[in-house]
């Protein structure tokens, strides 16, 4: 299915982050996660990775950014000319509006900079904090209308997003908005691509079939580190030296052992989530 692969085909369907940056991911090391976050359609809830415990947040969808103590929701995904932006504890701070949307991805990238990823289009839109758009970036010669599932992580000045609609993950340089492909899975995903994390060299996605991808730079050293049981990725995320993934049907939060692809469950009655980020220890 190739319309929004991970939401149901009548939706359209952000992100892994580090230190106290949630969308920006090192190139070496383990960002440590004190709680994370799931979207999913009831809302945003916090979950503690060590024992599972879940708190809903009340507001929030399945799309969302987290960064510094804030967390960005657009309004909607299929007409989006707004961001809403609150603290954990569910506060209204700010409402950033901006030129109309179709938002399926949302990264924090900085202090200044929130991308916006578009699969209808073949967009990313990058506004500032007063929804003004600093510039467009163009993934595609032209919007094929594939709606391809498009999340997002920062590492180092790229941001890295899971697929152009061709199962090629790619990069955006963030000093000069140029476009370089990381690697094409096109031989060995199935239909789509859906999520990204980033760890030590090692890029993590996955595909319809519920598998979860390893790969390098260049699409080297591709392997299937593991096969979800209950659903594809909705949310990746790299950080406390594991692998954290939400399966979209199933509802579960697992994390995933980097080298031997070991599942072991941290939570489950999750409703469709399809991201998951990180708050770090010192926040």
């Amino acid at each position: 299915m190739k319309t929004h692969a991970l939401a149901v085909a009548v939706a359209i369907v952000l992100l892994a982050v580090s230190g106290c940056n949630q969308t920006t991911t090192p190139e070496t090391g383990s960002p440590s996660y004190g709680k994370l976050l799931l979207g999913t359609d009831s809302g945003i809830v916090e979950v503690d990775p060590a024992t599972g415990a879940k708190r809903p947040l009340g507001f929030g969808d399945q799309y969302f950014a987290y960064r510094d103590g804030k967390v960005y929701v657009p309004k909607s995904v299929t007409a989006d000319d707004e961001l809403y932006v609150y603290d954990l504890e569910g506060n209204l701070l700010n409402t950033i509006h901006h030129d109309a949307f179709t938002t399926i991805g949302i990264v924090a990238i900085d202090d200044a900079r929130i991308a916006l990823l578009d699969n209808r289009a073949d967009m990313v839109r990058f506004i500032n904090t007063t929804g003004s758009t600093i510039k467009e970036v163009a993934i595609a010669d032209a919007a094929d209308h594939v709606l391809q599932n498009m999340s997002g992580i920062v590492v180092d000045n790229k941001l890295i997003i899971s697929e152009d609609g061709h199962k090629k993950v790619f990069t955006i340089n963030l000093d000069s908005y140029q476009i370089t492909t990381v690697a094409d899975l096109s031989a060995e995903a199935d239909v789509w691509l859906a999520s990204i994390a980033y760890a030590n060299g090692v890029y993590y996605t996955g595909d319809n079939l519920k598998r979860v991808f390893a790969f390098r730079e260049g699409g080297h050293d591709v392997r299937v580190l593991t096969t979800l049981p209950d659903g594809a990725a909705g949310g990746l995320l790299y950080g406390n030296n594991v692998i954290y993934a939400a399966t979209y049907s199933g509802g579960t939060l697992y994390h995933i052992d980097p080298d031997s692809g070991e599942l072991t469950v941290i939570a489950t009655g999750f409703s469709r989530p399809a991201s998951l980020q990180g708050i770090p220890l010192d926040h």
